[in-house]
């Protein structure tokens, strides 16, 4: 039976607990994912598909946010869970909303270009991707930064395409590929295949290794 309400229980050292729901307003479609946030407290969950066709068109650009809270009461004859903390309108930063996924248009360091960007391009031309995962406050992202601006993307053209993710603007993605840490580097080959993850700032030399290795 399809439903938009959510389901959720609490793990707990003897087991979980009762499971408990929630009402939303959310359509009903094919929702592939989800992406916890647990340093600030939210759930995204990508907008799904509008059909179970297996292609980018598809697909929304809604992401869904939820706010996760330390109690919620449950009404145990409904077992529809409520507090007006947790869940309200879609609408307001702290609730159940509909947001729209900002796509970012310009990159901050030469030669990468924003994340949904590259992805596409890395895509539809079968190239490989590399992924930087950084932030602006952090120390060694702040040093990887100061190397990037000698690097001459130009070099790369061609070859790879390079992306770049800020963690704290764009969680939901860093949290996807499972980055939690920064700075972080991922690199694909041609069909879309992690081939090694590095954690760490890197020199313009082992870059450049990297490169190779899944671009000969």
């Amino acid at each position: 039976k399809y439903s938009s309400d959510i389901w959720f229980t609490t793990v707990k050292p003897e087991g979980l607990s009762e499971w408990r729901r929630i009402e939303t307003d959310i359509d009903s479609r094919l929702y592939i994912g989800v992406a916890t946030d647990y340093r600030k407290g939210y759930i995204y969950i990508p907008g799904g598909r509008k059909t179970p066709l297996e292609d980018e068109k598809s697909l929304t650009g809604t992401v869904f946010m939820l706010r996760l809270a330390s109690s919620v009461q449950a009404d145990a004859k409904t077992e529809i869970a409520s507090s007006p903390a947790l869940y309200g309108p879609a609408s307001g930063d702290g609730q159940l909303s509909y947001i729209q996924q900002t796509r970012q248009e310009n990159s901050v360091f030469p030669g990468f270009l924003p994340y949904e960007k590259a992805r596409q391009i890395s895509q539809s031309q079968f190239k490989p991707l590399v992924i930087y995962f950084y932030t602006e406050k952090a120390r060694h992202c702040q040093n990887q930064a100061q190397i990037l601006r000698n690097l001459k993307g130009s070099k790369y053209a061609g070859r790879v395409i390079l992306a770049e993710v800020d963690l704290e603007k764009f969680p939901q993605i860093s949290q996807q590929y499972g980055v939690f840490r920064v700075p972080t580097w991922i690199f694909f080959d041609s069909s879309g295949v992690v081939k090694f993850k590095q954690e760490g700032a890197v020199t313009l030399e082992s870059l450049d290794a990297a490169v190779r290795s899944i671009a000969p």
